[in-house]
């Protein structure tokens, strides 16, 4: 049996998540049949997506029965629900339901795409079809803001 490459690039946020003090627990979401959806100590929904591309911008496709998984997060966990996006091996960019929300249309049903850069040096930045999001993303946001 070969290793799926998500098992990779997923093992890569999660190890990362298994290393912070405030960690307790992870398992698959409870009636979610999705393999990117996560329950970060009993009270957090992750939904993680990966590229195995090593340069900047990375695109994410999100399609509707992906959008359908990261709603029904929020449904359960409300401002407890996270994307994160590894992004190839040049790092893991964490954002808040609420930024995905304002960068991609969750409630369409056509395939909707998320792109993140980071310039050499710098922040991750992330735009969708909707618009970008007017902050930078932290390097060192992940994993402590899903702890917050």
């Amino acid at each position: 049996m070969s290793i799926p490459e998500r098992a990779f690039f997923h093992g890569a946020a999660l190890f990362e998540i298994t290393e912070s003090e405030h960690f307790t627990s992870m398992n698959k979401v409870p009636d979610m049949d999705s393999p990117s959806a996560y329950l970060l100590n009993h009270d957090t929904g992750l939904y993680v997506k990966h590229t195995a591309e090593d340069g900047s911008p990375w695109r994410f496709t999100f399609t509707p029965e992906h959008q359908g998984h990261v709603r029904r997060l929020f449904d359960r966990y409300g401002e407890k629900t996270f994307a994160v996006l590894v992004c190839g091996r040049v790092g893991i960019c964490v954002i808040s339901y609420g930024i995905l929300a304002g960068c991609v249309d969750l409630n369409h049903t056509e395939a909707e795409w998320l792109e993140v850069s980071r310039p050499n040096g710098g922040s991750f930045r992330v735009r969708g079809v909707r618009g970008q999001h007017d902050k930078a993303i932290p390097l060192n946001s992940f994993p402590r803001i899903l702890f917050e």
